[in-house]
């Protein structure tokens, strides 16, 4: 396919080391690792502002207004480099503070509706699963030893999409939140690498 290279610069390639950039009402956040943060920036005025400081973040996603940032993150035990906790918290933009409960040992976490889907880690098995308000996990699709879950995002107001890593061939699959019918998508793509959802369409990268 056509390569198409990307003219419209809109930050400074030497300020960011820039990932997982998320964009709502001419607002893009983004995690910053050389400062090691979360960033704001507004597309228009081209001004940049950091909402928080910290170590260990390791995605975000957005709500739909715009309001607050649902923020991943590891802890690790000093010295030794070893992950002693993962969990994802909601952080408001507006005061700039983490609030309501922390969601331990998820990763991957995004809004859909008023509710969070994650990747649950079960030993070594990752399940998807579906948290209410009041931190109530529901399991959508079990993993196993050869079937491992990544990336679940909201597709519509009754589906999720997702990485599913089927004995090393990475594929895209959907399952339903009410149904919990799962299906894999026809693509001709061995590998899969990112996932993202916008206007009910699924945009991938991949090798």
């Amino acid at each position: 396919g056509e390569i198409l290279v990307n003219t419209n610069l809109l930050t400074p390639p030497q300020k960011f080391n820039i990932e997982y950039p998320v964009c709502v009402n001419g607002k893009i956040y983004f995690i910053d690792h050389f400062d090691e943060g979360i960033v704001e920036f507004d597309v228009k005025s081209k001004k940049y502002r950091f909402l928080f400081l910290g170590e260990g973040i390791n995605s975000i996603s957005i709500s739909k207004d715009g309001k607050n940032l649902l923020v991943n993150r590891t802890h690790y035990r000093s010295r030794k480099n070893e992950i002693t906790k993962i969990f994802a918290r909601k952080f408001d933009i507006k005061s700039k503070r983490f609030f309501g409960k922390k969601y331990e040992g998820v990763r991957e976490a995004s809004f859909f509706n008023d509710k969070i889907v994650a990747i649950k880690l079960r030993k070594h098995f990752t399940d998807i699963v579906l948290i209410d308000e009041k931190g109530n996990f529901e399991t959508l699709v079990r993993g196993n030893e050869n079937i491992i879950f990544g990336n679940p995002v909201q597709l519509n107001d009754k589906e999720v999409a997702f990485i599913v890593n089927d004995n090393g061939i990475m594929r895209i699959g959907r399952v339903s939140v009410n149904t919990k019918e799962t299906y894999i998508l026809d693509i001709d793509v061995k590998f899969v690498r990112n996932l993202a959802v916008y206007d009910e369409k699924i945009y991938f990268s991949y090798n």
